[in-house]
């Protein structure tokens, strides 16, 4: 019987966990919109502001290379990263030299360029 309870809370515990966000939230200047759910790179959201918006504190937002022009507003706790080529699964595999991310600013026409 105490087996039996330890694998139903298991199962509920991994079952809660499911229900959150992702660590990892894509963007991905070539996407149409941001209708994607931002959660794999071929969903990603278009916009990084939109990707920021949707990600929990503690969890990162993956910028694929490619130029983004839009102001950004950070949340405390997300992590912001870039330079991939869109098809990686651990922040460790881009290639920083290889894939340049750049952010415009909508406003001052000033590049910010990061990886």
């Amino acid at each position: 019987m105490r087996f039996g309870l330890r694998l139903s809370m298991l199962a509920l515990l991994l079952a809660a966990a499911s229900l959150g966000r992702g660590a990892t939230t894509y963007v991905d200047a070539a996407r149409p919109d941001d209708s994607g759910d931002g959660l794999s790179w071929p969903t990603a959201k278009q916009m990084i502001q939109a990707a920021v918006d949707v990600t929990s504190a503690t969890h990162e937002v993956w910028v694929r290379q490619g130029k983004y022009v839009e102001s950004i507003t950070m949340r405390s706790g997300v992590g912001l990263y870039g330079g991939f080529a869109g098809s990686e699964t651990r922040r460790e595999d881009r290639s920083t030299s290889a894939a340049l991310t750049e952010i415009g600013s909508a406003y001052t026409g000033q590049d910010t360029k990061w990886r």
